[in-house]
């Protein structure tokens, strides 16, 4: 009797025993990374033109340029502070979201990149030619305002850097060298190529949420 009972006891432990590894729940797998958020078409435009022009390093290794120290890729320390927004001309900080923008200090644009700073030089100069504003000395004085400005010595300095005249109607194949000039004029120096501007300039053919 004793033995009988002992084998049911057995055979329910064992029942049970296989019951419980039945039941065990899998442990669960990885959890899949979120898909990343598509980008903008200003977005894919920039990241297109920058990775075109890469390399030459962005900030390439320059003299010291009236009191400012070597420029070093990567490196603040010294940098003018439209270069070292991304922001050679010195925009701004109204409320307009500009593609790119990042940040403000305090009162300019901060951009993640200097193609979108272009870019957005590239779009204002746009809307001052929809206003009627197209020749070089009224870019100038609507760019860098009396009030705040030496106008005159602005516009006679993009005369000497450029050769535009100051009643010349500026247009789009004026635009790399107008832009070059403002960026020196604003920062003393201007460390960016050629491909860069161009790339700029075909960023601000893209439209979006943002100016």
């Amino acid at each position: 009797m004793n033995e009988v009972i002992l084998l049911l006891l057995g055979a329910g432990l064992v029942g049970a025993g296989v019951l419980m590894r039945q039941r065990q729940v899998p442990a669960p797998g990885p959890v899949p990374a979120p898909a990343p958020a598509p980008q903008s078409p200003i977005a894919q435009a920039v990241e297109s033109a920058v990775q075109a022009v890469r390399p030459p390093v962005y900030i390439p290794q320059l003299p010291a340029v009236q009191g400012f120290a070597p420029l070093r890729p990567g490196v603040d320390q010294g940098l003018p502070r439209g270069i070292r927004n991304n922001n050679p001309g010195n925009i701004r900080a109204t409320g307009t979201q500009w593609a790119g923008q990042v940040g403000r200090d305090p009162d300019f644009v901060v951009f993640s990149d200097p193609v979108y700073g272009i870019r957005a030089m590239v779009r204002i100069l746009r809307s001052y030619r929809a206003r009627g504003i197209v020749s070089m000395g009224d870019i100038i004085a609507t760019w860098a305002p009396p009030h705040e400005n030496d106008t005159q010595g602005y516009v006679a300095f993009v005369e000497r850097e450029t050769g535009l005249g100051r009643r010349q109607t500026i247009g789009e194949a004026e635009y790399p060298a107008l832009i070059g000039a403002i960026t020196r004029k604003e920062n003393s120096i201007n460390p960016y190529s050629a491909p860069q501007y161009a790339a700029g300039i075909a960023a601000a053919n893209t439209e979006g949420v943002y100016a």
